[in-house]
C-alpha cells in the first residue's frame, strides 16, 4: 500500500509540474509578443505598450517564483 501510495503521488507531482510548466509556458509567450510588440513600438505608443509589457514581465516572474517554491 506504502508504494502504490507513493507511486501515486510520484504521478500526481509529475502531473502538476507539467500544469505549471504549461501555464509558464504561455506566459513566456505572451510576454515574447509583448516584447515584440515593444520593438515594434513608434515613441508615442511606448508608455502603453511599455505598461502591458511591465505587467507581462512581472506575471511571468511571479509564476516562475510559485513554480520554484512548490517544488523545493
Amino acid at each position: 500500500k506504502v508504494a502504490a501510495k507513493a507511486e501515486n503521488a510520484a504521478a500526481d507531482v509529475k502531473l502538476r509540474y507539467a500544469q505549471e510548466l504549461d501555464k509558464l509556458r504561455d506566459k513566456q509567450r505572451i510576454a515574447s509578443e509583448k516584447l515584440k510588440a515593444v520593438e515594434e513600438a513608434g515613441d508615442d505608443a511606448w508608455e502603453k505598450v511599455k505598461a502591458t509589457t511591465d505587467k507581462v514581465v512581472d506575471d511571468l516572474q511571479a509564476g516562475i517564483a510559485h513554480v520554484v517554491s512548490y517544488f523545493k
